[in-house]
């Protein structure tokens, strides 16, 4: 079970640091909202899904394309090539989206906020600049993930982090600048987090030879990912933009602080998520051996991981009282729901080894693009309906359709994927019941005794999918070590002591 050890270790780092970097923005919130009106949180959040759309399609999705292409080969010259190939690919992405991106500023203000002003206009350009920078460092920060370098990867990003939230809010506070403040400081950080990873991490002394070659498989690897990519874009970031339409920006304000509330969760699964890339494609070669440890980080996820989504569900009205204030009191029953979201995102990434172990990868993109159609069909009726609420239950089911399909997608093209088994699926089944419970409690009772309350299910789930886990993780251990002992008296003909 060392496999399992390295994992969790490298979680624990990348967590960290993700904790690092967006406690700096969470901590600054209370400071943000006492200076910023829903309206300009409002602006933050549709700037924001903008640039995460635009990142998809500049991006061209190769951020996914290229680790398959870079586990290849374990020559150490092949994946510098890869990973110089890479930053071509974003050179000339970054120049594209520039050029187009702020010749259509007018436009995309219209789009992106309903109205084209001077003060929008430069928010769009401030956020397509920034995320130009971000396009261009990526591939270094991929090149640091692939090599399990996780403190170096972590140090990059928190420095880059905590620098911007630290020079935004010097310009929202001091400056008075606003949202255009806010978004400066964001551009500066990604400015001096590609100087400095570019410094440091560039790729040297590789042959240019065939890098052309290498390029172009990326861009043909990332052709059928785009379309999925896209999707999951859909499934995480529609919400403001139906609550928007429907509501206006001051209530796209309040579902943003509650989303942001909520995608604490993200800190946790993202970091998973993070090493399990490189962690199950280092068993491309041993996938029989791959079952038993799969098995049990998956049961591990759902009594760690699920444990913590209720939490946000019972914590919700607390976190508003203590970050967010009177204006955004009703942001809190967004949190638990955004939540819940990430935990089926991150146990989807679970069932995702067998599709890269097969190179069939492109078909993922099928219940993705399954998944966003069936919320964007649903989303204008049930937003209308529910307000931020209903955004966030419809995140949450989203992803909870893409898990159930891509299940079925395994079973249907028997990919390797036996390790999901019954104990597995019914804790997981547990927790969106759980979850509901807890919210009925939390939405009836006064703070603190709905605190407790919730406090006590979630207590619960974690020592009942605790012993899930330890029972399985004991099971499969001593299962493991019979094949042993049957192979050593098979090869000597009897047992020697």
């Amino acid at each position: 079970m060392l496999e399992i050890k390295r994992l969790a270790g490298r979680s624990v780092v990348y967590g960290l640091g993700q904790v690092a970097s967006q406690s700096a923005a969470l901590l600054a919130l209370p400071l943000v909202t006492r200076y910023l009106a829903p309206e300009a949180y409002g602006i933050i959040g549709l700037t924001t899904i903008m640039c995460v759309l635009l990142r998809i399609v500049f991006g061209l999705a190769s951020s996914a394309a290229i680790g398959v292409e870079y586990f290849k080969n374990a020559d150490s010259e092949w994946r510098r090539k890869v990973v110089v190939a890479q930053m071509a690919i974003a050179l000339v992405s970054s120049v594209c989206l520039l050029v187009a991106g702020l010749s259509l500023a007018p436009l995309l203000s219209r789009w992106v906020l309903g109205a084209s002003s001077p003060d929008g206009e430069l928010a769009i350009r401030l956020s397509l600049v920034t995320l130009a920078f971000q396009i261009l460092y990526e591939p270094l920060l991929l090149k640091l993930q692939f090599e399990e370098k996780a403190k170096k990867f972590v140090t990059f990003t928190v420095l880059a982090s905590i620098g911007g939230v630290c020079l935004s809010l010097l310009l929202v506070i001091v400056g008075g600048l606003g949202v255009v403040g806010w978004l400066a400081g964001q551009l500066a950080a990604a400015v001096a987090l590609c100087l400095l990873i570019n410094v440091f991490e560039c790729p040297r002394n590789f042959s240019a030879g065939g890098i052309r070659k290498v390029a172009t498989t990326i861009l043909a690897l990332s052709g059928p990912i785009v379309p999925g990519v896209l999707a999951i874009f859909i499934l995480q970031r529609s919400g403001p933009y139906f609550v928007s339409r429907e509501f206006g920006l001051g209530d796209t304000g309040v579902f943003t602080v509650g989303y942001q509330l909520g995608m604490g969760m993200a800190l946790a699964t993202s970091a998973f998520s993070i090493a399990w890339m490189p962690f199950f494609q280092g068993f491309v070669s041993k996938q029989e051996e791959s079952l038993t440890v799969f098995e049990n980080i998956a049961t591990i996820y759902i009594a760690v991981f699920g444990t913590m989504t209720l939490l946000f569900f019972a914590a919700s009205k607390l976190l508003i009282f203590i970050f967010a204030g009177v204006k955004f009191q009703d942001a809190w029953q967004v949190i638990g729901p955004i939540a819940l979201g990430q935990f089926f995102l991150g146990f989807w990434g679970l069932l995702l080894p067998g599709m890269y172990f097969t190179r069939r990868t492109g078909t993922v993109s099928i219940v993705q693009i399954i998944a966003a159609i069936a919320i964007l069909a649903a989303s204008p009726a049930i937003v209308a309906a529910f307000g931020p609420l209903g955004a966030a239950l419809l995140q949450a089911a989203g992803f909870a359709m893409l898990l159930a399909l891509q299940a079925v997608l395994n079973w249907w093209l028997d990919v390797p994927a036996r390790y999901v088994k019954w104990p597995a699926i019914l804790s997981l089944l547990a927790i969106p019941a759980a979850s509901a419970l807890i919210h009925d409690l939390v939405s009836r009772l006064p703070l603190i005794e709905g605190l407790a309350w919730a406090s006590m299910v979630a207590g619960l789930f974690a020592v009942g999918t605790g012993a899930v886990a330890w029972i399985n993780w004991h099971r499969t251990k001593n299962e493991s070590s019979v094949p042993a002992l049957g192979s050593l008296e098979n090869n000597s003909g009897q047992l020697k002591i």
